[in-house]
């Protein structure tokens, strides 16, 4: 069976902001975000969690997901055997998450795929570093107001 990456932030009762994806200058990587505006993202409920501010993403308010479908969106692009990286920082009490091998729906948690965990602060005890419902790591590995890169390998 072959598995498609999507990725998709989540934002929910909290503040989390996400730099570039992949550092332009990082050799083997390409960015999914340009910077500037959502191109290439879909979302998915509550479009007003999501803006770009100072060249990032920040997600801020209730449950909502974005998924990176790429240019064209009647055919979303796919990856495997992948390295993610995003620069991210979380403020107090945030809970997100970089979902994985998962596809858009319109509403609600994602069906298919995996999270990894951003909370580095929240109530629930799966922290930063957790693959949800998989991995529990629950220490966190950051702080809220710090950046910090999370990065997903598969």
């Amino acid at each position: 069976m072959s598995y498609a990456l999507r990725v998709v932030f989540v934002s929910f009762v909290g503040f989390c902001i996400f730099s570039n994806c992949a550092p332009a200058d990082e050799s083997g990587f390409e960015s999914i975000f340009d910077g500037k505006s959502l191109a290439g993202w879909k979302v998915n409920e509550r479009p007003e969690s999501w803006s770009i501010v100072d060249g990032q993403i920040v997600a801020k308010g209730e449950r909502s997901h974005l998924f990176y479908i790429g240019p064209n969106a009647e055919k979303p692009v796919e990856f495997k055997n992948f390295h993610f990286k995003a620069e991210v920082m979380t403020k107090p009490k945030a809970n997100s998450g970089i979902y994985f091998h998962t596809k858009f729906q319109p509403e609600g948690w994602p069906d298919n795929g995996y999270e990894a965990q951003v909370n580095n602060s929240q109530g629930d005890p799966v922290r930063t570093g957790s693959l949800y419902n998989v991995v529990k790591n629950l220490v966190a590995p950051a702080k809220d107001d710090t950046w910090f890169t999370e990065e997903v390998m598969v």
